[in-house]
């Protein structure tokens, strides 16, 4: 069995997204992913198929693209009432698995605000549709690891 080779390079994907819905409040959205390819000559192994990438040649996408994803942040985000009450506003990052099959999983807070902020990320990027899913060069789909802040404003 080869060794695979970690290979590090620039930011393949920023996506910013800006939405404006009801009460005046903001929601944005922003995408990335670090280059770190996985690069060898060996056969995939079931393994390997279940691996989670950090990146690949053709990344997730969100179903009808930026614009899209738009759109369903705006219908879907609901500004929790009691953080609106306090004047709670602030920036979740929500990091979660794009499957090879194009559903959403292992969904998780990297950085908080509030519970109540922090549970409507998380329960918005639970709704989410099925996405495009990320392929590596040769086509084959797979499993990436995918990391959006989704910011709350008043």
């Amino acid at each position: 069995m080869k060794t695979r080779k970690l290979m590090q390079g620039k930011l393949q994907m920023v996506a910013i997204i800006a939405v404006s819905v009801m009460f005046g409040m903001l929601v944005s959205a922003c995408g990335t992913a670090k280059k770190s390819a996985k690069v060898g000559t060996e056969a995939q192994t079931e393994a390997n198929l279940n691996e989670v990438y950090e990146d690949v040649e053709q990344m997730p996408e969100f179903p009808g693209g930026i614009p899209a994803m738009q759109e369903f942040l705006g219908r879907t985000m609901k500004y929790p009432e009691e953080a609106r009450k306090k004047g709670i506003q602030g920036r979740v990052i929500i990091q979660f698995v794009v499957g090879k099959d194009g559903h959403i999983s292992k969904a998780r807070v990297i950085q908080g605000v509030e519970s109540s902020l922090d549970q409507e990320a998380l329960r918005i990027i639970s709704n989410m549709p099925k996405w495009k899913p990320g392929k590596l060069k040769d086509g084959t789909k797979v499993n990436v690891k995918f990391t959006i802040p989704i910011m709350f404003r008043l």
